[in-house]
């Protein structure tokens, strides 16, 4: 899955046509695809549960199409998606079954993502308030540590240049 993901980026092959091409020009464009298109075409036909987009009789191989797999692929790589096969329960990521923990993980983002979308506010728990306060509080005391060296650098300066008048 990998392996096709990452050719899902590479564009080498694409030949863009100017606007008078000849037929002949036509005919080797429809030959000669880009990688990206081969790897699209081959997760298109893996027994994927999950498709970025319905199934047609023929793969068209448009540009919108590979984009979506290019997506798809991307929330993957990220750990934001599993993927699974038709008639197999286990949900992958790209080490091979995905973990307990991950599968939580991903749930509970798609969770906070729809609230979100819907405009709710969702309750934090203790832990989570715990720890965001703590992460608020850390900017603030290093804010203040500057300002104290500051304050005491500029005292120095002061001091040091009135022994010199004096």
């Amino acid at each position: 899955m990998r392996v096709l993901g990452e050719f899902l980026s590479d564009d080498r092959g694409r030949i863009t046509l100017p606007k008078d091409a000849t037929e002949d020009q036509r005919e080797r464009a429809k030959v000669e695809r880009p990688n990206s298109s081969y790897a699209a075409e081959s997760l298109f036909n893996l027994p994927l549960n999950y498709e970025p987009r319905k199934r047609r009789n023929e793969y068209d191989f448009k540009r919108s199409d590979i984009d979506l797999w290019r997506v798809w692929y991307e929330q993957v790589k990220f750990g934001k998606r599993t993927f699974r096969f038709v008639g197999d329960p286990t949900e992958y990521d790209l080490d091979g079954p995905a973990p307990k923990e991950k599968l939580q993980r991903i749930e509970r983002d798609r969770k906070r993502d729809e609230g979100r979308a819907a405009g709710h506010k969702n309750s934090s728990s203790g832990s989570e308030t715990a720890s965001t306060v703590a992460f608020v509080g850390r900017p603030m005391s290093i804010a203040g540590i500057f300002a104290a060296s500051g304050l005491c650098a500029t005292a120095v300066w002061y001091f040091l240049k009135r022994r010199k008048a004096a």
